[in-house]
């Protein structure tokens, strides 16, 4: 009855204007067949089949599309299953692909049919001894149109379910199967100690009935992999609650993974929850990145990324979390409950509204213990950021202004102290929100015991700039400039030491130095950024006057000679020294025109640091010499 429902199935095909065409799998079968005679044969090399799939559709008066191309590979697959032919006898059926059938979208697999499995009482057959569950030996290899194929284990393999865990699950069961989706990561937890390659994702499970004295096992699963070429399915098998011992069978001889294809397994259940506990204390991107440097080199090649969720659904998760810590479905009704429970207490919230211009300032007693331990011993962070209010009508954007403290213990997120959101961008705005939180600084220590940072890093405005030495400095910025540069030519009295530090952060520095040389170096784009690297490296005023005066040299001469030679040496002796990894085929032309004198240097990057020279002047200059 079994090869009768296979030979007289009858599959549904959308053609043109919607219509519904049915075919059935005998005519499907001749088509293949009689193609493969002709002239184009499944065992010919790829060189040789084009688009045979296509010509298939076209056969049978169907689109070909790649869902009908899939369809009737599945169909070829699954009769060869049902006839008994061994995997080897024929090349695998996806080596007939053409290469548009390559091409991976960032859909799902769509849905597999499984392939027919073994007789009842074959199945369920227990074999003697036990073999420890160990990962499948990797000799993986890659075929020309970029398909990754991994051999699965051939033999029946086992894993053993945790007791805790099964437990769990079977509080949630129902009639014939689980409730919930806990068990598929029970499941797939144990068959990556056995094939980590591929990702499982599971068809159909089933329960023995409770009660049920027949000779059925206590849990039996299908699953196949994800990947939309992968031919593999999988069953997962416990006879008896005793031992749990889980028998996994593979059915399908390797497994085929695009190189471009990454898939991965939705996170669910109480893995869902694991992960938000994590998200508490981490950030969604740094758990990414932890997670994808714990994946073994095989299983990252394989496309496999059941281990590392993508940041985005991370950062699904850790909102998931805070949402439901909320204390009303309302944000604004939660808000309030939060200010009338922290009302009196160290978490209360100090707020100042001002309608005109609008703007709010926050922050609580508990901040502002953390600044004034946190101030003295480690960098303090201020800045802006905007895409959190939309614009309103006639009202420049929103901007939340924040000063911020490194938190000491390491991999957790920083920590605020200080909010201000508003629209007012100038120095006195921004300058009063730093003086009024100083004030209430003052109002809790005193003027005596208040301290004042040691070190304040911001982007590099103006506005932040102006308002840090005003506040903090009590000096405008070009005193407190005049201060620095004592310090750093070494004639420093008590009174320059005793101003906070403050930096520009090099990142933005390093941004505007991008920006640069993209504009006015684009032919000699990484020898300039490591250039500008090499400035931020200086440990003294004339180590820094040397190097600019060597970049000026090099990237401005109109002409090679023995000085843009000797200046070009020392550039390349002090990145060398600093530790900076160099791009050899970066550097290599710059040398090559250094060493030859009677090369011109016109078109080689010059208007880096160049002040305003005629180059076309210069240019025709030494046409008329030449």
């Amino acid at each position: 009855m079994f090869f009768l429902l296979i030979l007289y199935r009858v599959y549904t095909f959308v053609i043109f204007g919607n219509k519904i065409r049915t075919i059935q799998r005998e005519e499907i079968l001749n088509k293949i067949k009689d193609l493969q005679i002709s002239d184009i044969t499944l065992d010919a090399s790829l060189s040789n089949v084009t688009d045979f799939w296509g010509k298939v559709c076209s056969e049978l008066g169907i689109p070909n599309n790649k869902r009908n191309r899939y369809r009737l590979r599945r169909v070829h697959e699954c009769h060869k299953h049902a006839a008994g032919l061994s995997p080897s006898t024929q090349q695998d059926i996806d080596d007939s692909r053409d290469k548009e059938d390559g091409q991976k979208s960032a859909e799902n697999a769509p849905a597999m049919s499984p392939s027919p499995l073994k007789d009842k009482d074959d199945s369920w057959t227990k074999e003697d001894g036990q073999k420890s569950p160990e990962k499948s030996p990797v000799s993986s290899t890659s075929d020309e149109q970029g398909f990754l194929k991994i051999p699965v284990p051939q033999k029946p393999s086992y894993f053993f379910i945790d007791r805790k865990d099964w437990e769990n699950i079977k509080k949630k069961r129902k009639q014939r199967g689980f409730k919930g989706l806990q068990w598929t990561n029970v499941i797939s937890k144990g068959l990556q100690t056995i094939y980590p390659y591929c990702s499982i994702a599971f068809k159909r499970h089933k329960l023995k009935i409770i009660g049920s004295k027949k000779a059925s096992p206590e849990f039996w699963c299908l699953g196949y992999c994800r990947f939309e070429d992968c031919p593999i399915t999988v069953t997962v098998t416990v006879n008896s609650e005793k031992d749990l011992k889980a028998e996994v069978k593979f059915q399908g001889e390797q497994s085929i993974h695009n190189a471009t294809e990454l898939k991965r397994r939705p996170v669910r259940a109480d893995e869902r929850v694991r992960i938000g506990e994590g998200l508490q204390t981490q950030l969604p991107r740094s758990m990414y990145l932890q997670r994808l440097t714990q994946i073994e080199d095989d299983v990252l090649a394989s496309g496999c990324r059941d281990e590392a969720p993508t940041p985005q659904v991370l950062k699904n998760i850790s909102w998931e979390v805070r949402k439901k810590s909320r204390q009303h479905s309302n944000e604004i009704r939660s808000l309030q409950i939060m200010v009338e429970q922290k009302t009196n207490g160290p978490d209360e919230v100090l707020q100042k509204v001002f309608l005109h211009p609008k703007g709010v300032m926050l922050w609580s007693i508990r901040g502002i213990e953390i600044f004034q331990d946190r101030c003295r011993e480690d960098i303090v962070y201020l800045d802006a950021t905007g895409s959190i209010k939309k614009k309103e009508k006639g009202s420049p954007p929103f901007y939340v202004y924040e000063v911020v403290v490194r938190n000491p213990q390491k991999g957790s997120s920083p920590l605020p102290v200080a909010t201000y959101l508003t629209c007012d961008h100038t120095t006195a705005s921004v300058t009063y929100f730093l003086e009024a939180f100083q004030t209430d600084v003052a109002r809790t220590y005193g003027r005596k015991g208040m301290r004042v940072p040691i070190m304040l890093i911001c982007d590099g405005s103006m506005v932040l700039m102006q308002a840090i030495c005003s506040s903090f400095a009590k000096k405008n910025l070009q005193d407190t400039m005049n201060h620095y540069y004592t310090i750093a030519s070494g004639k420093a009295t008590k009174e320059d030491f005793d101003l906070p530090i403050l930096h520009r952060c090099l990142s933005h520095v390093m941004k505007n130095a991008k920006d640069m040389c993209k504009k006015y170096a684009p032919n000699h784009y990484h020898l300039s950024m490591h250039v500008f690297g090499l400035f931020t490296t200086a440990s003294s005023l004339r180590e820094l006057d040397d190097m600019v005066e060597s970049a000026a040299v090099v990237f401005s001469s109109p002409y090679s000679g023995p000085s843009v030679e000797k200046h070009f040496n020392n550039l390349q002796c002090w990145l060398q020294n600093k530790g900076f990894h160099l791009d050899e085929t970066a550097v290599y032309h710059n040398q090559k025109r250094a060493e030859d004198t009677q090369t011109k240097l016109c078109t080689d990057g010059i208007n880096v640091f160049r002040t305003h020279l005629d180059f076309l002047g210069n240019c025709t200059k030494s046409r008329s010499k030449m």
